[in-house]
């Protein structure tokens, strides 16, 4: 019987911990969008992807992004950051391993 209740509190948790991580998205595709309008910037769906997956996991690689989702190609992921890099908006500091991405789009 307990090991049903830790399950039941272990599975809201996890529920919960999505949700807010579903709205902290948002929330920060919501300030990215506006910073970018104020510079006049428009960039697609998966830049934006791009954008708030670094964000979120700084230290992430892009193969840990191309992971994050089946419908990602190499190809893609690769074009996307290096257009974001063009426009300043997306910066490596450090080396591969031990590095981190910053994104770099003014105050939001």
């Amino acid at each position: 019987m307990d090991s049903e209740i830790i399950q039941k509190d272990s599975d809201t948790m996890q529920k919960t911990m999505q949700k807010t991580m579903q709205k902290d998205t948002k929330t920060i595709q919501k300030a990215i969008q506006k910073a970018l309008e104020e510079r006049g910037i428009t960039i697609t769906d998966l830049q934006m992807n791009i954008l708030v997956f670094f964000y979120l996991n700084p230290t992430a690689t892009r193969n840990d992004y191309i992971s994050s989702d089946s419908n990602i190609s190499e190809g893609g992921t690769k074009s996307s950051i290096a257009r974001l890099q063009e426009l300043e908006l997306l910066k490596r500091k450090g080396g591969k391993k031990n590095g981190e991405w910053i994104v770099d789009i003014g105050t939001f």
